[in-house]
């Protein structure tokens, strides 16, 4: 890659957002958050690291909450890989149904998680709690998905505009 020329502004929403996701996502993403956000740090100059060192800008992990790692981590392979997942859900009225999900993204709103997946149970669309799974079983198996199925087509359907497209 080329080099990167910054404003502070600029890398002060990085490790933002670096810091932000070190305290919501499983291990391996916070690690990663973590790395990311040292390589910007020794990358830019002195000037600009002791301002990324300063605490103005704070991130308090939520309290009571625990973030689902086992879970976050094997949505996060099942939708890189395109592998079936196999769950049990508890819905907030406390029914509890087996699905068949082909997972399409992950969405953080704070202390909880959603996962957006083509439910082949349902035949449609659905956003899945993490934290109200009961059991999660990656396949072995790949899905493929149809036209109908994708999650552009989740988007467009809901009108979602996600937040790295926006600008």
């Amino acid at each position: 890659l080329p080099p990167l020329s910054f404003t502070f502004e600029q890398l002060e929403a990085l490790a933002l957002g670096a810091k932000t996701l070190a305290l919501i996502a499983d291990k391996d993403m916070s690690a990663a958050a973590k790395e990311a956000l040292a390589k910007i740090r020794d990358a830019v100059p002195q000037s600009h690291q002791e301002k990324l060192d300063s605490p103005h800008l704070m991130v308090v992990p939520p309290q009571g909450i625990t973030m689902p790692q086992k879970e976050l981590r094997q949505v996060r392979k099942a939708i890189d890989e395109k592998r079936i997942l196999n769950v049990t859900y508890r819905a907030l009225d406390e029914r509890v149904s087996e699905r068949q999900l082909y997972p399409l993204a992950l969405t953080n709103f704070g202390p909880i998680w959603l996962m957006t997946a083509w439910c082949v149970t349902r035949q449609d669309f659905r956003d899945f709690r993490m934290d109200r799974f009961d059991q999660m079983q990656l396949q072995r198996e790949k899905f493929t998905l149809a036209p109908h199925q994708t999650l552009e087509t989740y988007l467009k359907r809901f009108a979602v505009k996600p937040a790295a497209r926006m600008g």
